[in-house]
This record gives C-alpha cells, sequence and structure tokens, in this order.
C-alpha cells in the first residue's frame, strides 16, 4: 500500500511524535498522522494557491494507491 491518498485538517491540530519514535518508523511505508509524502505536500500546496481563499491546514498522508483527483481536492479543502 502507498501514501498517496491525503488527509485535510484546519490548522494545525497535530503534536509531532518524539525523536525516538519517528526514527523506528523511518522505513515504514505506513501512513501517520504527522507525516506526509512529498507528492501529496506538493499537490496539496499547489491546490492551495489555486484556492479562491485562504487557507491554513495540515496535510497528513493516508494509504491508498492513487492521488486524489481535482474533484477530491475540491471536496476536502470545501471541508475546512
Amino acid at each position: 500500500m502507498y501514501t498517496r491518498v491525503v488527509k485535510v485538517l484546519r490548522g494545525d491540530p497535530r503534536d509531532l511524535a518524539n525523536p525516538l519514535l519517528r526514527a523506528g518508523r523511518a522505513t515504514s511505508f505506513d501512513p501517520f498522522e504527522d507525516e506526509s509524502s512529498r507528492i501529496v505536500a506538493a499537490a496539496a500546496a499547489v491546490y492551495a494557491l489555486t484556492h479562491p481563499t485562504a487557507v491554513e491546514l495540515t496535510v497528513s498522508a493516508a494509504s491508498g494507491e492513487v492521488p486524489p483527483t481535482q474533484a477530491e481536492w475540491a471536496a476536502l479543502f470545501e471541508q475546512l
């Protein structure tokens, strides 16, 4: 399973895991609440730049094989 799906939350509600915990999961492909793939983060930044209003959000990776479509990005940003 890949982490190409996205989870978007308003603001910055996540606390980072401690460094020892993060080091232990460095080779894992599992999605974590406080991490995101570069692909997902870049796509969220591009969509945020085209969004009609300013948004502050947190992007996390979720498990899946296909990145969000334009319609799915729109739905994610509408919930903020």
